[in-house]
């Protein structure tokens, strides 16, 4: 061999020993602490007082400490925990903590944090890396974990090629995963930590291990699983209530246990966090709510006295002087009856934790309710009981789809306009308000099962080609010759057509576009642009304006006569309405005034029944007539009432041809000749 070669042999050694060392930790530092490492080992308590306590600064409330213990009885000994606690009580972080704890200290090997979102779970993820990373405590007492950790210099790159011993650590320090080093002799070698969102695909983890064991997840953290507008649609409640029950319960494998943590607030009744905490529909949850005030003051006179010069302060920019001063004063009184869950909780400026929880009641009470209280204010506050979504999707028939009961006497149709689609809907009717809806949809029509108005990609701007004018125009074109085209079939062999078709022209934008679609349709004598009017309690009821020559009138509702070149339209009360049709969807099969869905067991209406059930009602009294108006709206977050409207609007058309829903007395009816036809109204 030339002395060439020989040195090219020399340099590549020395190379490659000084890349091997250079991926190489060295020698990791003795654990400083055994004893204090071991008691953490034993005590979930104890490890997050000792190594978080900038995390948890403030003594810990009896809930608190019943909850840790929860806590780590699932962690060490399996099972399901679902807990309920005040916004801000530190809930999620501890939950997470937790779930350190258990990989640490060797009590779990795979981890998996579950959010509502992906977003919020990397957050919660890249916290614990910075503890890992950074927590001083931690690196002295856990250094076969948190050393190789801090050799990486956040450089992800180093964590292919690190060695320790000449072994590969196999470290793993990604966005969405975390898999701690390898690393013989450590409780934690090869623990596996991985975060996603609730609605991703979160089926099937398993990692495998530098022995080649395959591993799967057996603890899992799920916080905060709902949003604000999932909490609000009985949809998406029952399809995250399916993930948790069939994928997430799952993941460790057949016969195998897990254990699973969830932290949630209550926003609505019935939500997902409501239905998981109900010990009677989910025992094996072992639900735990936690009130931020467990029992309210006695005097309440003298708090809105305070709230009265609280609101003052707040208006006119002052510091809460004059109510801090009030509050102390009368504070023996003010506090009296009352009871609060952590007495440590209140914030600089205030005096007492009593205080700062009555500050955030009186506030708001119903957020207070739901975000504080974890008992959510009842919605529904008009006294009468109306059905849900799951209970109306069952109101099923047994009919084909657009298959006409003999009973049936007229078909109504009404289309909801929305932007970038159109929903429909085709009901047909016997006296009295029996009913059958026969078919519905949108146009044009969408491939998901699910969607959202604003955000659907198939649109009449796409379908078309054309801008929305143009393309509304041509939608309601195609889709009222559909409907007004087909003849639907009745039990004895017969055909019936829709007989009235209203379209929702109240938005402002499409209101031109429908007038003369109308005016100009072939088929105009069948339609009527319609309008709804949100008549509260401090409004006039249809009912009592004066009545115009030529105009008909029905229950709350009217057709004025028409003025000069434009057409006759339909306006009505939607508040009166929307009782009415929320009674004929909660009326029980065989009742006359029931309504139902077409189909057997195997249709699947949950989508419309989310619909039909989107809006709440509220009785409201005006304080100087004393009318009481149920008024209905969507709650906060809830935007998909579409086919509800459509719903509505039929109920409105029956009426307008002469069907009258029980104890209600028969209107006149009039006619009207167009182009030679009779109009019936």
């Amino acid at each position: 061999m030339s002395s060439y070669d020989e040195h090219k042999k020399r340099t590549a050694a020395r190379q490659a020993e000084q890349s091997a060392a250079g991926r190489s930790i060295g020698t990791i530092p003795a654990v400083k602490n055994k004893r204090r490492k071991n008691r953490a080992k034993k005590s979930l308590k104890y490890f997050l007082e000792t190594y978080f306590p900038n995390a948890f600064p403030i003594a810990w409330s009896p809930d608190h400490l019943t909850v840790i213990k929860l806590i780590q009885s699932a962690v060490i000994d399996g099972g399901l925990q679902a807990v309920a606690m005040p916004r801000g009580s530190g809930k999620s972080t501890i939950c997470a903590r937790a779930v350190l704890w258990a990989l640490v200290c060797g009590h779990q090997s795979y981890a998996m944090l579950i959010c509502a979102d992906s977003g919020k779970a990397v957050k919660m993820l890249d916290a614990l890396k910075l503890e890992l990373e950074k927590n001083q405590l931690l690196f002295e007492d856990f250094p076969e974990i948190c050393y190789p950790i801090r050799k990486l210099e956040r450089i992800a790159n180093r964590a292919k090629g690190q060695t320790y011993k000449g072994q590969s650590t196999d470290i793993v320090f990604n966005k969405d995963m975390v898999v701690l080093p390898t690393i013989k002799g450590s409780e934690a070698s090869g623990a596996v930590l991985e975060v996603g969102g609730i609605t991703s695909a979160v089926r099937g983890g398993q990692y495998t291990q530098q022995d080649g064991t395959v591993i799967r997840p057996s603890i899992v953290l799920i916080d905060d699983p709902q949003t604000r507008e999932s909490a609000g649609s009985p949809k998406q409640n029952q399809d995250r209530e399916q993930i948790i029950s069939a994928d997430l319960l799952g993941m460790s494998g057949p016969g195998k246990t897990i254990s699973v943590l969830m932290t949630c607030t209550v926003v609505y009744q019935d939500d997902l966090a409501d239905k998981m905490l109900n010990r009677k529909l989910h025992p094996e949850w072992h639900g735990i709510r936690i009130s931020m005030i467990k029992s309210m003051p006695k005097n309440m006179k003298l708090w809105e006295q305070y709230s009265d010069i609280r609101a003052s302060e707040l208006v006119e920019d002052r510091p809460h002087v004059e109510s801090n001063k009030f509050y102390k004063k009368n504070r023996k009184a003010m506090d009296k009856g009352a009871e609060v869950y952590w007495k440590h909780r209140f914030n600089k400026g205030e005096i007492s934790a009593i205080q700062s929880a009555m500050n955030i009641y009186l506030r708001d009470p119903q957020a207070f309710a739901s975000e504080y209280q974890n008992q959510p204010i009842e919605e529904d506050l008009s006294g009468e009981v109306y059905w849900t979504a799951s209970e109306i999707a069952q109101k099923v028939n047994g009919y084909e789809r657009r298959q006409v009961p003999e009973d049936a006497q007229l078909l109504t149709s009404f289309i909801d306009v929305q932007r970038r689609l159109l929903y429909w809907m085709v009901v047909a009717w016997a006296d009295e308000y029996t009913g059958w809806i026969i078919d519905y949809g949108t146009f044009p029509e969408q491939r998901r099962k699910t969607f959202v108005a604003q955000r659907v990609s198939n649109t009449l701007e796409k379908k078309y080609k054309a801008k929305f004018e143009v393309a509304l125009r041509q939608g309601l074109i195609e889709l009222t010759d559909k409907i007004l085209g087909r003849t639907y079939k009745r039990d004895d062999g017969s055909g019936s057509r829709v007989q009235r078709l209203a379209i929702d022209a109240a938005w402002g934008e499409s209101t031109h576009i429908i007038r003369s679609f109308i005016r100009e349709s072939p088929n105009g004598g069948l339609m009527l642009p319609s309008f709804g009017k949100s008549v509260t309690a401090k409004g006039r009821p249809i009912s009592a304006w004066q009545k115009k020559k030529g105009e008909w009138r029905g229950l709350e509702c009217t057709i004025p006569p028409a003025k000069g070149r434009t057409i006759r339209h339909l306006m009505y009360d939607t508040n009166f309405w929307k009782s009415q049709a929320m009674r004929r969807l909660s009326s029980p099969i065989g009742e006359t005034g029931c309504v139902t869905l077409y189909g057997g067991p195997q249709h699947r209406h949950s989508f419309l029944a989310e619909h039909l059930a989107a809006e709440k009602p509220r009785d409201i009294e005006d304080k100087i007539s004393g009318r009481i108006v149920t008024e209905w709206a969507p709650p906060p977050g809830v935007t998909e009432n579409h086919w509800f409207d459509c719903f509505v609007g039929n109920c409105v058309l029956a009426n307008t041809m002469g069907i009258y829903p029980p104890g209600f007395v028969r209107q006149g009816k009039i006619t009207t000749k167009k182009k030679g036809k009779v109009k019936y109204l």
